[in-house]
């Protein structure tokens, strides 16, 4: 099978030296596409600074919201894949507009003065894995989302990934809490159809549970 990963964290610019990102390493996305290269096609999008597959994949970087959105729309329209893995760490905002102390908007070209403060105005990103589908020639893609929580009850987990596959029409959601996840452990939860059908502790196990799915 063909299999396209996308993993690693967007960069939203401020100005040409600052953005905003989060703590996404894309460590779990590389091991992920080395595993899978083993018996299967792997292509790779990452975000820049992420942790890079070792073995010899193709990798192709994105850096803000709006270029993963065009290279995953490109990667899916012009080739044939059979499975799509987002785990890449997409901001659910952009930066639209930035402001001086006199309100005053911002060329974003230019670098911001350290001595002023200033006002960040952000605008509302779409979902792109609700758009997969859309995106691909292959309208049968297997598609995994993956929803990360915070120190979520259970109810809060499922209604969470609930509103993602309403959303999304995923074939899995793989469900990760930030409280349970650390050198040691990698819980998860995996999701088909609103219902959880497997559940792990170690990222080998959702390796192999992945892996088992791509027949």
């Amino acid at each position: 099978m063909r299999v396209l990963i996308t993993f690693g964290a967007t960069r939203e610019s401020i100005d040409p030296v600052r953005y905003i990102t989060n703590f996404s390493s894309g460590k779990t996305g590389a091991q992920l596409a080395d595993y899978l290269s083993e018996n299967h096609q792997v292509d790779c999008l990452h975000g820049i600074g992420a942790e890079l597959p070792k073995k010899k994949i193709y990798k192709q970087s994105f850096e803000s919201f709006n270029d993963l959105d065009q290279k995953i729309h490109q990667e899916l329209r012009q080739n044939h894949y059979d499975a799509i893995i987002h785990l890449a760490a997409v901001s659910d905002y952009s930066v639209d507009q930035v402001f001086t102390n006199e309100n005053k908007s911002m060329n974003r070209d230019q670098k911001i003065n350290s001595n002023d403060n200033i006002t960040i105005e952000l605008k509302k990103n779409h979902k792109i894995i609700s758009l997969l589908r859309e995106y691909s020639v292959n309208k049968e893609i297997l598609v995994f989302g993956f929803k990360l929580t915070t120190k979520a009850r259970k109810e809060e987990e499922i209604l969470a990934v609930n509103k993602l596959y309403q959303s999304s029409k995923a074939n899995f959601i793989i469900h990760n809490d930030l409280s349970s996840i650390d050198q040691n452990k990698h819980l998860f939860s995996v999701y088909k159809k609103n219902q959880e059908v497997f559940n792990g502790t170690t990222k080998k196990q959702l390796y192999e549970f992945i892996s088992k799915e791509l027949k």
